[in-house]
């Protein structure tokens, strides 16, 4: 493959390999005559400081090095791997022969186009990167001409798939079709195939919102200290020793809220997020599958009304008591009716508190994200919770445990992306349950409690915070309940929190008098 059948690629636009194929150009092309992959990675290739910054840009809008075949996977594959290196001619030289193995197997290199008689069509590979990578190092880019290139391959590569995904829709639908190893056919498999085929296009070439390459010089260095680089706090969890021990939540945090099956997870996660809403103005996200969404504005009520009418009052004579279950079933009658409504009309429409948003959709690995992301949008939420997580769905192919696994990971990402946090109630196994009650009060801080989730490691390797909610059901009837310290990288272990609890009205309370 020569040098010149590379030029002229790329003036007809045709490829010669593979899907994208080669790109290069004569000096003397318009704009309108060169491929814009060849445009966008000659303004990477150059030594000048626009470079890294442009190198932001690339791979903060290019997510997937699959979006790019050929010649131009191996300048993605360098870009990614080595941000902060301009690759010359020696160093691709050596990257080809050193991942020669990898790329001969790839599918998104096409060797079998690069094949010249009986030469070795790898070596012609090599020869067609390196002569593509002195045509892109020797055509000089502007920044209006990098940036529209980019824009340009975008739509592109959107409308080429769009066709395609769309085509193998249709055939889903009437004939049937094995995709990878799946055998999809109707329509609820065209249906589900869309979706996880769009949703996939769209985070490959949608911008991201992270940084990218970070550069520090003194434009950094005053953002820097405007905002000090910390993170910020988007809420406490409303006990006393337990904000002690953590700090309470931070914009990004993933916590593990971990307790036995029935152990007031959806409970104390309502008083979590009431908490955010009423004392810190925080707006919150809740999704509720355990119990639905009826069931969560249940606890949520009652919780309110608790704090609404008695908050201060230390006679228990004078304090109205109501719980969840007599708003669900509807029997509230006379006045604790009449009260009732008016502390969840102050809920709902006092403007010093967080609004809220509770979903009600089926919790599914192939779209739970998006809609996530939607109903933050709704509110501009600032803490979220799935109640809970390992009852996720969908995911083609995947054993439970492999969902789950990969709804934390998914999850992580996310929080830290939108600068949310997040709290997700898990269930630990019956194993951990007896270990705990068989423990001494005064081993339980170090007792090794990372394998305490069930269905996957995930649940407590993941989230940043780890905390186990501890009771059996007949000390949480007496209203007593410990928090545990549960391994994690965001805080250290911790003795048990001793807590008063009324589940009826979500209600937790520290009363462990044991400094830190």
């Amino acid at each position: 493959m020569t040098e010149g059948n590379v030029v002229d690629q790329a003036t007809t636009g045709q490829p010669s390999g593979g899907v994208q194929g080669n790109s290069s150009a004569p000096m003397n092309s318009s704009f309108q005559d060169i491929r814009p992959e060849f445009l966008i990675f000659s303004a990477l290739f150059k030594q000048d400081q626009g470079v890294f910054r442009r190198k932001q840009e690339f791979l903060t809008s290019f997510n997937d090095a699959e979006i790019f075949r050929n010649e131009y996977f191996v300048f993605y594959q360098l870009i990614r791997n080595f941000p902060k290196v301009v690759p010359d001619e020696h160093f691709i030289r050596l990257y080809l022969q050193t991942n020669r193995a990898i790329l001969q197997r790839s599918k998104f290199v096409d060797l079998a186009s690069f094949r010249v008689g009986e030469n070795d069509p790898y070596v012609e590979f090599v020869n067609s990167c390196l002569s593509l990578y002195r045509d892109c190092a020797k055509r000089e880019v502007s920044d209006i001409e990098f940036y529209r290139s980019m824009e340009m391959y975008k739509m592109e590569y959107i409308s080429r798939n769009s066709i395609q995904i769309l085509e193998e829709a249709a055939i889903i639908l009437s004939e049937g079709a094995t995709i990878g190893r799946q055998s999809l056919s109707g329509y609820n498999d065209m249906r589900k195939y869309l979706k996880q085929r769009f949703l996939k296009l769209d985070n490959m070439v949608n911008k991201s919102e992270r940084k990218g390459l970070i550069t520090y010089n003194y434009t950094d260095e005053e953002e820097e200290e405007e905002n000090s680089g910390r993170l910020v706090q988007v809420s406490t969890f409303g006990i006393d020793k337990l904000d002690q021990a953590t700090g309470g939540i931070y914009e990004g945090d993933m916590v593990s809220i971990l307790a036995p099956a029935k152990g007031c997870k959806s409970r104390f996660s309502t008083y979590i997020l009431h908490n955010a809403i009423v004392n810190h103005g925080t707006p919150v996200v809740m999704w509720s599958v355990e119990n639905g969404y009826k069931g969560w504005e249940a606890l949520l009520r009652a919780r309110h009304f608790n704090w609404f009418y008695n908050r201060g009052i230390t006679d228990t004579s004078q304090k109205r008591f109501i719980d969840a279950d007599m708003i669900r079933k509807g029997i509230l009658q006379g006045e604790l009716a009449e009260m009732e409504l008016a502390s969840w009309t102050d809920l709902k429409y006092n403007t010093n508190y967080g609004r809220f948003v509770n979903i009600d959709e089926d919790l599914n690995l192939d779209n739970f994200l998006d809609v996530l992301e939607s109903a933050i949008n709704e509110v501009g939420a600032k803490l979220v919770c799935i109640d809970y997580l390992q009852l996720i769905q969908g995911g083609y192919g995947m054993q439970k445990n492999e969902r789950i696994a990969t709804a934390y990971i998914q999850l992580l990402q996310f929080l830290k992306r939108k600068k949310v946090g997040g709290i997700f109630p898990a269930q630990i196994k019956q194993t951990v349950i007896d270990e705990i009650l068989r423990t001494p009060e005064e081993e339980l801080v170090s007792l090794e409690l990372r394998d305490a989730a069930s269905e996957s490691y995930e649940v407590v390797k993941t989230p940043d915070v780890n905390i186990m909610l501890f009771g059996t059901q007949e000390s949480i009837s007496q209203g007593d309940m410990k928090i545990l310290s549960v391994a994690s990288r965001n805080i250290a272990p911790f003795k048990p929190i001793q807590l008063f609890v009324d589940a009826g009205s979500c209600t937790f309370a520290s009363v462990d008098t044991n400094s830190y």
